[in-house]
């Protein structure tokens, strides 16, 4: 036997969030709950040289989560960030592919610019919560998670919020084929 590395992604745009190693294949499925809890916190995503990169956090719904199973000399365990599932298989991730994030003066729309443009079919998964510092927002502000399929894209991609209440949130956004962002808006 030899020893597998567990990659825990989303299974809207097949980003590998987190991963574990362990001594031999798991004989059967593997819950994300049981891996990762619920929700799954992730840190340090994105570009590291953003000002917020060692503070950025969020949370991500287990639901929202698949767990493959793969050798780990396929996917080692400290790359595995650097990877999306695509049919079932690991696939390096293209670093160049760049995301930014910005939030409309409105508050209700989530402006995400790819770089360079994408060809085809996107799938976008967007996760917004309070990042307040001085506690929770009052009252309380729940995430918003949002979830696109696009056909193609032609522009900035448009993610409609509900209107987000004055202060700072986290937004992170996963779009097909592009790097991670965490990003304080």
């Amino acid at each position: 036997m030899s020893a597998s590395t567990l990659l825990l992604y989303t299974n809207a745009t097949g980003h590998v969030l987190a991963a574990a190693t362990v001594a031999a294949p798991p004989s059967g499925a593997i819950d994300p709950e049981t891996l990762a809890g619920d929700p799954l916190p992730v840190r340090y995503v994105g570009d590291p040289a953003a000002v917020d990169f060692a503070t950025a956090q969020a949370t991500v719904p287990s639901a929202e989560l698949a767990v493959l199973s793969v050798d780990a000399k396929a996917a080692p365990v400290d790359q595995a960030r650097t990877f999306v599932i695509q049919n079932n298989a690991p696939v390096p991730l293209n670093v160049l592919n760049k995301l930014t994030v910005g939030l409309d003066p409105s508050r209700e729309i989530l402006n995400v610019t790819c770089s360079p443009a994408p060809t085809g079919k996107v799938s976008v998964w967007t996760r917004v919560e309070w990042a307040g510092t001085r506690g929770p927002a009052d009252p309380p502000i729940p995430p918003q998670l949002v979830s696109l399929e696009l056909p193609s894209v032609t522009g900035p991609i448009k993610v409609p919020l509900q209107t987000l209440a004055p202060g700072n949130y986290w937004a992170l956004v996963l779009v097909t084929g592009y790097v991670p962002s965490l990003t304080k808006l």
